[in-house]
């Protein structure tokens, strides 16, 4: 019976080490793909070009400076990532979603209720 528990045992064990490199791989593949639209001066070469465990411990690094901002998309990446195929529309919220079409009818004014 004690055999049985320290096989389970271990095999927790190696399910969790396994558990936490996969962990780890995603979390340096999310910065990895977070630098990839960066300009080449901008780029961390320890996370963009290091092997996992390298970008892990320069991610962890670079969070114990900047915190939980790490992970917010900065004004450069928002930059990069605008379609340069798109056209750049104004921010009108009240107009119609269709730029240089003519303006929609208004609607109709609800009549009031005749009953009596």
């Amino acid at each position: 019976m004690l055999l049985m528990h320290n096989h389970a045992a271990q095999q927790a064990q190696i399910n969790s080490s396994l558990y936490q490199q996969e962990i780890k791989a995603d979390l340096v593949n999310y910065f990895k793909n977070k630098h990839r639209v960066l300009p080449a001066e901008k780029k961390n070469e320890l996370i963009y070009n290091g092997d996992v465990e390298i970008a892990f411990n320069e991610i962890v690094k670079i969070f114990e400076i900047q915190g939980g901002a790490i992970f917010q998309a900065n004004r450069v990446q928002s930059d990069v990532n605008n379609n340069p195929f798109h056209p750049i529309t104004p921010n009108n919220h009240g107009t119609s979603s269709s730029f240089g079409a003519p303006p929609k009818p208004i609607a109709k004014p609800q009549k009031p209720s005749r009953i009596l």
